[in-house]
């Protein structure tokens, strides 16, 4: 069965994992076909992220994944000033 993951976060965000560690991660997984990198309130992850897609794909042969950049935007509810997370995803820059 294939999958997707559409909320990953690195080391731009509260995730830990820099884009090379998590390529290798992703890239370990074989039914995972599309994923997407949305980090908070940045988009600092993407252009390291589509480097370390490439290594992966071209110097180790790996199958390629879809990768949809991302961002998750952390706003305020106004009338509750309640904290909302928005994921935007933009599928054209792949």
């Amino acid at each position: 069965m294939k999958f997707a993951d559409l909320h990953i976060h690195s080391v731009f965000s509260d995730g830990l994992p820099t884009a090379r560690r998590l390529a290798e991660r992703i890239y370990s997984i074989p039914d995972l076909t599309f994923f997407a990198l949305t980090d908070h309130d940045t988009l600092s992850g993407i252009e390291p992220m589509f480097r370390a897609i490439c290594r992966m794909e071209v110097k180790d042969k790996f199958p390629p994944r879809k990768f949809v950049p991302g961002v998750e935007l952390s706003l305020i509810e106004p009338e509750t000033s309640m904290a909302v997370h928005l994921l935007g995803y933009f599928p054209w820059l792949t």
